[in-house]
This record gives structure tokens, sequence and C-alpha cells, in this order.
């Protein structure tokens, strides 16, 4: 009996999580968003494990954007195996990129 109640409550755990999880989840976000106009740059390397894996899925983020109206440019990256070059590769051009509607 003790047993069968771990697996209950390691259910009740999971399904907490994952539910908490989708509140937070910047795909299901821009689904719902309503505030001020966006334009997001979203920039993803191929070579990174989670997006070889299918734990990435930019393609879901463009396609929320796209069903609300909010404009993205995703771009993928074929040649960036290394995360820190990619990052030092184009945070200058993101932080200016997002910075434009920060500050309007």
């Amino acid at each position: 009996m003790g047993s069968l109640l771990s697996v209950h409550v390691w259910v009740a755990i999971v399904f907490i999580a994952v539910n908490r999880r989708v509140e937070y989840d910047s795909t299901e976000l821009v689904k719902k968003y309503t505030g001020l106009a966006l334009n997001m740059l979203v920039d993803q390397r191929k070579a990174d494990i989670f997006y070889m894996k299918g734990q990435l899925l930019p393609g879901k983020l463009s396609a929320a954007c796209a069903s609300n109206i909010v404009p993205i440019n995703l771009r993928i990256h074929e040649l960036y195996d290394n995360i820190y070059y990619f990052i030092a590769t184009f945070i200058e051009e993101n932080i200016n990129h997002h910075a434009k509607f920060l500050f309007q």
C-alpha cells in the first residue's frame, strides 16, 4: 500500500510541475500576450543539444507569434558548436534590438 501511495504522490508532483512549467513557457505566454507591441529576435544554434533532441522548439514559438500577430525574427545558425562563441557573436545585436523596444 505504501508504494502505491508513493506512486500517486509522484504522479501528482509531476502533474503540478508540468502544469506550472506551462505557465512560464514562452510559446504559451506569447499566445496569450495582449500588452505593448513586441518585436522578437531569437537566435538558435543547431548544435545545441536540447535543440537536437527536440526539446527546444523554436518553430512552435514562431507559429505562436504568427497566431497572435507578434513579429519574430527567428534565426537558426548552423556553424556554432561552442556556446561561448555563439553568445559572444550575437549578444550585442540582441541587446541593441531589444533595447529599442524597452526604451520607447
